[in-house]
This record gives structure tokens, C-alpha cells and sequence, in this order.
């Protein structure tokens, strides 16, 4: 027979895994199904059922996504995009609250196509009370120059005028009609020397004034000791001036000058200067203002701006729109009013980086909405998310826009960002970068290599705690890394949290989503769109005491979009050609009528409606039901205990006999779940010991909480046995007729089998919960001995 010994499983919170059984950690099962694993039970319960929160009228779209937006822990809305098969698309918002659409107007008629498009193609990223949205394909442009300017200008001063002798302004240009060069002149003489400058400039504005042309657009004017004068046609024109003082008595400013020493202090509005030196390339230009602002001319200020036919603005049909939420509770979609460049021509200051490009995603880091494009990350103004040009040509300051550019020698697109401790994590398809710095400035911040791993371009990463998971896939098979700040060696690492699930999850991912309340990974791939792979995790100090794989699945759905937000799973997912939002909460919640909620899937609270005719109640669902479920609590005074009611289904209307008629039920429908136990070895610590046969005779299961549940035995080539616990004790003052009780304890089950090849299942198709905290095993253990053939 063997050694009768007794075992331990201490726990069964570590998930799933694809190791060979021998080397899996007691508390590993070979597969789970729609169960939860927690360290704090120390073991694996029934997941929690998930709630309608609204049927989406239209036909299902051959392509969705969904965007969570959380203004605060009351306001919180879904916004989501669909394509439908002739390729039209369209966007709709609901409150998180009650599931109630949101009216979505678009401001500019141009942008009623703009999700004509796959919603992949598609980035969102909420900031403040703006959502931004990020059209992928979408190459930036610039709007066409604004038309350059139809008049000429120049500015006089006359700084000394204390020497006898002429003083004088000759204005020369090019005849436009007939090609020829023209001039005229305006001077006066002076026989005075202690005369003042206003005095000449009197005469020589008088004689100008009177010498002009007619009909070519010249004017001219004065003010003190200046003369204006301006041609509204666009002659271009230069200034010739004479007086008694060297010719040096006149300060003089028409088109371009060396130093900003030489501007006149008074001029007309709109009077453009570069300010450029015979050795550069390119100047920088200045625009005068003056001070009144319903003058024309006078004293003023040189403020900087673009040269003429420099394109000054980005054509807003090829920039990210945002979605703005309306006083009303209204939602807008609009064109972004982007900062206008005020300085610098294409030299000095070049467009930014994603102009000409497409954007391949959205972000925001220390106050700065970012660009990602090509090889490039491009970020706004500090504090100023619409504006991405300098203020200044000639000087840059810390609030300034800037871009930083992939270092390597390698070819890095930019797919994603997302914020992550202090610094922003850029992806590409090879490598992974960290843009920081302790000031984010132009001057300080930086970005270098992180890692390289070869990822899912198409799948946006996701941050938990000190933790950030992106997906790789090699072939069909999914591999999730761990980017993490490692303090032994004061770098980042990426470890490969998937390595005991090998072919787990099949390829490709689409979407991952962050539990943050739960401590959870959510993964949606397109191999399997009824199911959702989960990754908990739980630390200890520094340690990693849990890794914990599973999955929830949703028979009869197909998942179309996930997202997670303040303790809720979001669902939205395809039943049978009706698109559900739904949401599965991360810890199970109470209403007013149930006290406990039960495990069930797609859960409505309906009022009924009685016909004393018939004495029957009816509810009208939104939907049918594959095995419909209906609760009420009338009978009980205390919320845990309820009434499963037999019900009859026709279309959406589920009927029962008897008055149900007086509070809200529950509607819903079962769902299996199970784990399926590993192989059980006998262990000297941690190692099993496999030389040698282990017949399993009995099993106990440690249960917390728990109203039901079944164990199947299943050996090889003989029958299956079923094993039930209902939560009933025969004598004990809870085992009512139509009522349930939880209750925790130990169950204990035959086994009488060989444990490498028996299988034993554990789970439940109700909706009761259970919670399987640990275990243990009796059996016969006989070791393989080495026999002496001598």
C-alpha cells in the first residue's frame, strides 16, 4: 500500500500554468474560468457577474473602440466610436451613472466624415475638460501664408538739427507704369543754429507732403520731430537724406536695419523691419504697435512676427479635434483654436517636428499636451496645451515648446506614450524610450533608451502602480513584460510576466485595460473575442508573491471594447447583434433590494408588472436571455436571502406565476465557473518528489463565504464522480426551504485515484458565490526503489 501521508496546498491564489506539473507552485492550477484570485482570501472565488448599463440602439459596427473619461467620482462618461460596414462611422457618449446617452453636436459641418474611419485609426486622451482626438492617418499641414501686406512703410527722426545748412528727404522707387525711377523731395534750409528739430522737420514734412505724386498711393505724415510716410500700393522704396551734419542728423527705418539701436521710436501700425546683419542667413522681424490704439501712427512698441509669406498657422481640418463637455451635459465636437506663430522666419524657427507628418498618439506630461510623430515627440507651451511655437525668435525660455528626437542609430517610430513615475514612456515596434528630465524644459529634458524589446505597435501600454505592462507576440503567442524602476541595479527593467502561461493567450492583442483598484491586467485579443485574460499581481515588500493568470468569459458575446475606471470593468460587447455597455466591478456591490449581489451575468433590477387574471407578473428585459434568472427578496426580511422564481420566456418578456409585482428583481443569467486542480505531488519543500506513485484518497478544500459549489473527480477509464456542497447543514437554524446560506468550513471528497492522471474540477454554474481558500490531500505514497540485479 504505501505510505499513508498528508499533505498540504497552502493556497490557491497563484492562477494558471502552462508548466509541467511537477514544477508549477502549489497554489498554480492547470486552467481557470471565470474565478478571481486573491491574496488577501489566499485563494480563488467566483468573479463577479457583470451589470447592463445600457442597450446601444443601431446595428452592431464591424470595428469599435471606447474611451473612459472620469471627470470626477460622479461624473463619468463612455465615449465610443463605431464603424459599420459600408465604412460610415459615427460617436456616442452615456453617463457612467445611469447609462443615458449624451447628445454629441459637431461644431464645423467639414467634420461630419471625420469617423468615417476605422476607430483604430483613432487616438482619445481627456485632459481637464477637453478630450482630445487624434486622427493616425492624418498627415499636419499648414494653412496657405496670410497675403503679405499692400503698403510700404518708412520712419524718420530728425535727432539734430543745430547747424546751418539744408535738410532734406528724397524718396526714390520705380515707376510701376512706366519702369522708370522717379523721386521726390521735401527740404528747407536753415539759417538759424540754435534752431530746434521740429522746426526743419516742419519744412522738409511741408515740401515732401507737397512734392508726392498723386494717384500712386503715397502718404505722409509727422509727428514732432518724425515724418511717416507709407505707399498703400507697395512700391517698395529707399530714403536718400542730406543735412549740414556729416548726413549723419537723420535716423531713418524702412525695411530691414542691423540692430534694434537703429528703430526709431515712433512709426505706423504695421510697419514690418527685419532686423538682420550683412553675415546671417536669416533675420528676425518686428511688427510696430502703437500705444493708442486708434492711431494710425505715433509712439509704440516693436513687437516680433514672421516674415511675410511664412505660413503662420496649422490647417485645423489635419490637427486633433476635441470633444468638449457642455454646461448643458452636452458633448461638442470642435476645431481647436491653435496658437498662431508670432515670430521667426523658417530658419530660425522651423515648424514643429509633426508638421508634414502623421500623429501617431496624444499625450500630456508636466503640464504639456505632446505629439508623438515619426521619430519625434513634440510638446506644447508649458501650461499652454494649444500653443506650439516660441513666443520669440532670438531667445528661448523654459515654458517654451520643444521637441526631443530618437538617439540611437536605430530607426524608432513612435507608437505610444504614456506617463510613468516621473517621465514620459515612449514605445516603437523595437525599442522603448523614457523622456524626463528634473525641469521639463527645452534645456533639461531628455530622452534615451529604456529597453528594447520587439512589441505590439498597435497595443497601448498600460501603468499599474510602480508598474508598466506592454504586450510583444511571437508568432500566435502572447507575451506580457513588467517595466519596472529595478533599486539593485538602479536601471529599468522589462520582465516577462507570461513565462509560466505559454500559449495561454493567443495573438494579437487589441486592447489592455489597468484594475487599478484591484490590482489587475485585463487583455482583449482578437483570437478569442468571448473572453478576457486576466494578470493580478500582488508585492510583498519588494517580492512578488503573486502572478496570477486567468480568464472571464462571456458566452454567447463578443467583446468589441474594454476599459477600466474607479472600480468597474467596462465592457462594451456584441450579444447576438445587440451592442451592450456593461461594467463588472471589481468588488462585489449591494443594492437596496440584495444585500448580496449573486453571480450573474448581464444583471437588470426590473419592476414587474402584475394581470390578476392570469396571476402571473411580467418584466420586459432588454434583451433575451439564453437561460434566464429571476430574484426577488419579497419573501425574506434580510437581503441575502432570495427567491429564484421560474420563469417563462417569449421575446424580451419574462413572465412568472404569482404577484412579484412589489419590488424590483433580478435579472440575469448563470455562468460556469472553474478551476481545474493541478496534478498533486508530494513535496519536500517546494520540489516534488517523482520517483515514486501517489494515489490520492482523499481531498480536502478550505471554503470561505460560499453558498455552492461542485467537485468533479475524473479518472482514467473509470466513472465520473460529483461531488456537491450547497451550504446546508441538516439541523442547523439556516437551512431554510427557499433560501441559501454561506458558510465556510472544509469539504471533504473521495478521491481513490492515481494523481498524475485523475483530473479534479472545481466550480459552479450558479449564482452563489464560492470562495476555495486552500486544500490538503490523504494518500499512499509508494517510492521507486533501485532493484539489485545481481
Amino acid at each position: 500500500m504505501g505510505l499513508l501521508l498528508e499533505q498540504n496546498i497552502p493556497t490557491l491564489f497563484q492562477g494558471v500554468s502552462r508548466q509541467p506539473d511537477s514544477i508549477r507552485l502549489p497554489g498554480q492550477v492547470e486552467d481557470a474560468l471565470n474565478v478571481s484570485f486573491s491574496v488577501e482570501s489566499g485563494g480563488v472565488s467566483k468573479r463577479n457577474g457583470t451589470t447592463i448599463l445600457t442597450a446601444i440602439p443601431g446595428a452592431v459596427g464591424v470595428d469599435h473602440k471606447m474611451h473612459l473619461i472620469s471627470r470626477s467620482s460622479v461624473e463619468k462618461y463612455a465615449v465610443m466610436h463605431r464603424q459599420f460596414a459600408d465604412t460610415t462611422g459615427e460617436l456616442k457618449v452615456f453617463d457612467l451613472s445611469d447609462g443615458t446617452e449624451k447628445t454629441v453636436t459637431i461644431e464645423d459641418a467639414a467634420d461630419n466624415t471625420f469617423f468615417d474611419v476605422s476607430p483604430q485609426q483613432l487616438e482619445f486622451l481627456s485632459v481637464l475638460d477637453f478630450t482630445f482626438v487624434v486622427d493616425r492617418e492624418q498627415v499636419v499641414d499648414m494653412s496657405p501664408a496670410p497675403a503679405p501686406s499692400t503698403t510700404t512703410y518708412a520712419a524718420l527722426q530728425l535727432t539734430q538739427a543745430n547747424t546751418d545748412g539744408v535738410y532734406s528727404i528724397e524718396v526714390q522707387y520705380t515707376n510701376p507704369s512706366t519702369g522708370n525711377p522717379q523721386s521726390f523731395t521735401g527740404s528747407a534750409t536753415a539759417s538759424n543754429g540754435d534752431a530746434e528739430p521740429d522746426d526743419q522737420v516742419n519744412s522738409v514734412y511741408n515740401n515732401l507732403n507737397a512734392s508726392k505724386p498723386s494717384g500712386q498711393g503715397w502718404v505722409c505724415a509727422k509727428d514732432g520731430s518724425y515724418v511717416f510716410i507709407k505707399n498703400t500700393q507697395g512700391i517698395e522704396f529707399t530714403l536718400k537724406t542730406r543735412d549740414p551734419i556729416g548726413d549723419t542728423g537723420w535716423k531713418q527705418t524702412v525695411n530691414r536695419v542691423s540692430e534694434t539701436k537703429d528703430l526709431v521710436a515712433r512709426s505706423w501700425r504695421g510697419h514690418k523691419v527685419e532686423i538682420k546683419k550683412s553675415t546671417e542667413l536669416e533675420g528676425y522681424f518686428l511688427i510696430f504697435v502703437p500705444d493708442d490704439p486708434d492711431e494710425d501712427y505715433g509712439p509704440g512698441v516693436w513687437d516680433e512676427t514672421v516674415p511675410d509669406g511664412t505660413p503662420i498657422d496649422f490647417d485645423p481640418s489635419t490637427m486633433p479635434r476635441v470633444l468638449v463637455r457642455q454646461s448643458d451635459g452636452s458633448f461638442r465636437l470642435e476645431r481647436v483654436d491653435w496658437s498662431s506663430k508670432t515670430a521667426g522666419g523658417p530658419e530660425l524657427v522651423p515648424n514643429p517636428d509633426f508638421v508634414g507628418r502623421k500623429i501617431s498618439d496624444i499625450v500630456f506630461r508636466a503640464n504639456r499636451l505632446g505629439f508623438l510623430s515619426g521619430e519625434t515627440v513634440f510638446f506644447s507651451a508649458s501650461g499652454d496645451y494649444f500653443r506650439f511655437w516660441p513666443d520669440s525668435a532670438t531667445e528661448l525660455v523654459a515654458t517654451d515648446p520643444f521637441g526631443l528626437t530618437n538617439s540611437t542609430n536605430q530607426v524608432s517610430e513612435f507608437t505610444f506614450g504614456v506617463p510613468f513615475r516621473r517621465s514620459l514612456f515612449i514605445m516603437s515596434d523595437e525599442a522603448q524610450f523614457e523622456a524626463f528630465g528634473d525641469v521639463f524644459s527645452p534645456d533639461q529634458a531628455r530622452i534615451e533608451v529604456a529597453t528594447q524589446y520587439p512589441v505590439n505597435g498597435n497595443v497601448r501600454p498600460v501603468v499599474l502602480g510602480d508598474e508598466m505592462y506592454f504586450v510583444s507576440e511571437i508568432g500566435n503567442d502572447v507575451l506580457l513584460h513588467s517595466y519596472v524602476y529595478n533599486e539593485d541595479t538602479v536601471s529599468e527593467v522589462a520582465n516577462d510576466v507570461s513565462k509560466h502561461v505559454r500559449g495561454f493567450i493567443g495573438g494579437p492583442v487589441v486592447q489592455m485595460a489597468a484594475g487599478t483598484l484591484n490590482g489587475e491586467i485585463y487583455i482583449l485579443s482578437d483570437d478569442d473575442r468571448s473572453a478576457i485574460y486576466t494578470h493580478k499581481f500582488f508585492y510583498e515588500g519588494r517580492e512578488r508573491v503573486q502572478s496570477a493568470w486567468g480568464r472571464y468569459q462571456f458566452e454567447g458575446g463578443s467583446v468589441r471594447s474594454i476599459g477600466y475606471v474607479r472600480g468597474n470593468l467596462y465592457l462594451l460587447i456584441d450579444r447576438g447583434g445587440q451592442l451592450f455597455l456593461e461594467y463588472l466591478p471589481s468588488v462585489a456591490g449591494t443594492t437596496d433590494e440584495f444585500e448580496l449581489t449573486p453571480r450573474l451575468d448581464r444583471q437588470q433590477s426590473l419592476l414587474g408588472t402584475y394581470d390578476p387574471a392570469t396571476n402571473t407578473t411580467s418584466w420586459d428585459v432588454t434583451h433575451t436571455y439564453s437561460n434566464p434568472v429571476v430574484l426577488t427578496t419579497l419573501l425574506f426580511p434580510v437581503g441575502k436571502q432570495f427567491l429564484d422564481l421560474n420563469v417563462d420566456q417569449t421575446g424580451s418578456v419574462l413572465t412568472a406565476s404569482g404577484q412579484w409585482d412589489q419590488a424590483e428583481v433580478l435579472v440575469g443569467e448563470d455562468y460556469d465557473s472553474f478551476i481545474i486542480m493541478s496534478k498533486q505531488y508530494l513535496r519536500d519543500g517546494q520540489a516534488s518528489i517523482t520517483n515514486g506513485r501517489l494515489q490520492l484518497r482523499t481531498m480536502t478544500l478550505r471554503y470561505e463565504d460560499s453558498g455552492y459549489f461542485e467537485v468533479t473527480v475524473e479518472p482514467d477509464y473509470r466513472d465520473v464522480k460529483t461531488h456537491t456542497f450547497t451550504g446546508r447543514t441538516l439541523g442547523s437554524g439556516n437551512n431554510q426551504i427557499q433560501a441559501f446560506n454561506l458558510s465556510s468550513g472544509r469539504f471533504r471528497f473521495m478521491v481513490n485515484s492515481n494523481s498524475e492522471t485523475v483530473r479534479i474540477k472545481v466550480g459552479s454554474d450558479k449564482y452563489l458565490p464560492f470562495t476555495i481558500t486552500s486544500g490538503a490531500w490523504i494518500g499512499f505514497f509508494n517510492e521507486i526503489s533501485r532493484q539489485d540485479n545481481g
